[in-house]
């Protein structure tokens, strides 16, 4: 069976809201991308979105009419450091 993975998709004028939910555990925040950075992908085939301790690489592919997003999401203290991706 594939890994697959739910993603939640909220829509505001400056920016979209992901959140993601799979077998693996559920990502521990909502990732805000800025409509700035997703115009962004209209001229660069890859972008880097930073929210809070966490970061998406987003993707065009052209040729296929998809958008891949890796998400790293990380956590931790002052002595460690800790985290997972989803894509």
């Amino acid at each position: 069976m594939r890994k697959r993975t739910l993603v939640y998709m909220i829509f505001r004028e400056d920016y979209v809201g992901l959140r993601m939910v799979s077998r693996s555990p559920k990502s521990p925040h909502r990732f805000y991308i800025s409509r700035n950075k997703l115009e962004e992908l209209e001229h660069k085939p890859e972008v880097i979105a930073c929210d809070i301790h966490s970061f998406a690489v987003l993707r065009r592919d052209t040729y296929a009419g998809t958008l891949e997003i890796t998400f790293t999401w990380l956590g931790g203290d002052k002595n460690s450091l800790s985290g997972y991706q989803d894509t």
